[in-house]
């Protein structure tokens, strides 16, 4: 009888450890929150492509050549704030579409409820103008994320910004977003392990 009490009560407590988890906006980073993000050159032997229910991702044995600091703000902290929760700073940004040119100081703002994990807009300072903050305005939000985020889940999402500059030209892109949850359990790092979908 204690065999099978101790069987079902380590089954129990399996049946936890690798249950499926619901991103939600408690999830997302907060003002005043930070994140290393690693680079590798290389997966190993771990195909990164793969996915399933229940899966692990075991990714312990990477070795990064390089660390980036993200940082999360208060969008007071910069020249707009855009009615945005938090902004963060892009250290290596894509060339301005249109123009070319790579921006300095390029910043995302965000804005997060219990629905949903938007960007809003964004702005730029470019030096050939000026050493001024240039903004750029969603005509249409980018919904990064929208909750409960569940396996199974599928969203998609149409966002777009312009800005026509006198004399030098139109900065502007329109963006698709499709996410799909095909996947959820384990990620291991060389730092932690955490529960993912």
């Amino acid at each position: 009888m204690k065999n099978c009490l101790l069987s079902a009560f380590i089954f129990s407590i399996a049946s936890t450890l690798s249950a499926q988890i619901t991103i939600t906006n408690a999830d997302m980073p907060d003002a005043g929150d930070s994140v290393r993000v690693s680079f590798a050159l290389t997966t190993g032997s771990v195909d990164h492509t793969l996915t399933d229910t229940n899966y692990v991702w075991d990714f312990s044995s990477l070795i990064p050549y390089a660390q980036e600091r993200v940082e999360f703000n208060s969008p007071t902290a910069f020249p707009f704030n855009f009615l945005s929760d938090m902004a963060v700073t892009s250290y290596t940004p894509d060339s301005l579409p249109g123009l070319g040119a790579i921006p300095s100081n390029l910043t995302d703002y965000y804005k997060y409820s219990s629905s949903s994990y938007r960007q809003v807009c964004s702005s730029f300072d470019y030096v050939p103008i000026g050493s001024f903050s240039i903004p750029l305005f969603y005509s249409a939000q980018d919904y990064v994320y929208r909750f409960p985020l569940n396996y199974g889940d599928m969203d998609t999402c149409d966002a777009a910004y312009g800005l026509g500059i006198p004399g030098i030209g139109y900065i502007g892109q329109d963006r698709h977003r499709e996410n799909y949850v095909d996947g959820w359990g384990i990620l291991i790092t060389p730092l932690d392990t955490y529960q993912v979908v």
